[in-house]
């Protein structure tokens, strides 16, 4: 007999299967581990036709000025929400405590919103301002600090408790991967079987991201059943982790790509030339 984990509802599911589940603290990560990350790509796709007219009419620093005014003044609000709002939350019973902060705001657009804008800056520098890329090589080696920085912050108990910490991390690792999309886009020969390998990763990265969540569980019931008694070192149980995780991942969603994902999108291209041609 198939029981129904505790706390799955019916209107949870519908909200996840129309993607409006990241409005909803209880459902916005709950029904589909890491689903909250789908919401917040349905919901940027909402904005973009706004954030898109406004750059297309703006010189690109004054677009780089609404995005530091937009970020801030998110900022600003998750701030409100967390001091003002949530305390009347918890004391009528709706919210446990950091609820919002720790959850449902750190994984909403509110939080997120800097990493789509910092794409946005990224694709405008690589494309509409080359000379941006002859000071790639100087630029790329921040990266490797900003990552790190962004990582500690991700992980550290003593600074995670605050609105801005948790609002400046993703900002962070967005503007170390902007750095190195540029690095990137100054090279033109990929040859050789690293490129060949990362090029592979990136064809089938969807496919990778919507299968590792149910791998990662098998990796680690197996891990800590077979192998766990072996090997005590933390950063050796890490580094193993990840390349059967990253390995097995790889060549499932090969399968999934194949076989899924694109007759997923040759379905959908179908549909698009039925619904024009209606």
């Amino acid at each position: 007999m198939v029981a129904v984990p505790d706390k799955y509802s019916i209107l949870g599911v519908i909200e996840t299967i129309f993607f409006v589940h990241g409005f909803d603290p209880r459902n916005f990560n709950f029904i589909v581990p890491g689903g909250w990350s789908i919401a917040v790509e349905m919901q940027f796709y909402i904005i973009f036709p706004i954030l898109f007219f406004i750059k297309s009419n703006h010189k690109p620093i004054i677009f780089i000025i609404f995005v530091s005014s937009v970020l801030l003044t998110l900022l600003l609000i998750k701030c409100l929400l967390i001091y003002e709002i949530q305390p009347i939350f918890i004391e009528k019973g709706f919210l446990k405590k950091f609820e919002l902060e720790y959850n449902f705001l750190n994984a909403s657009l509110l939080n997120q919103l800097s990493v789509f804008l910092m794409g946005i800056i990224c694709y405008q520098c690589i494309y509409l301002n080359n000379k941006l890329l002859k000071y790639s090589n100087r630029i790329a080696f921040l990266a490797i600090p900003l990552v790190v920085v962004s990582c500690f912050l991700l992980n550290s108990h003593s600074y995670t408790r605050t609105p801005f910490v948790g609002f400046i991390y993703p900002a962070i690792l967005a503007v170390a991967f902007s750095l190195i999309a540029i690095k990137l886009a100054t090279i033109n020969d990929f040859n050789g079987r690293i490129s060949e390998l990362l090029i592979g990763i990136g064809r089938v990265s969807f496919s990778m991201y919507i299968t590792h969540f149910f791998i990662l569980d098998v990796v680690y019931f197996f891990f800590y059943k077979f192998i766990n008694h072996f090997i005590q070192t933390p950063e050796a149980q890490l580094a193993l982790m990840y390349l059967a995780v990253l390995s097995l991942t790889f060549f499932i969603s090969k399968f999934t790509y194949k076989n899924i994902e694109k007759k997923g999108i040759e379905l959908g291209d179908k549909l698009i030339l039925k619904v024009k041609e209606i």
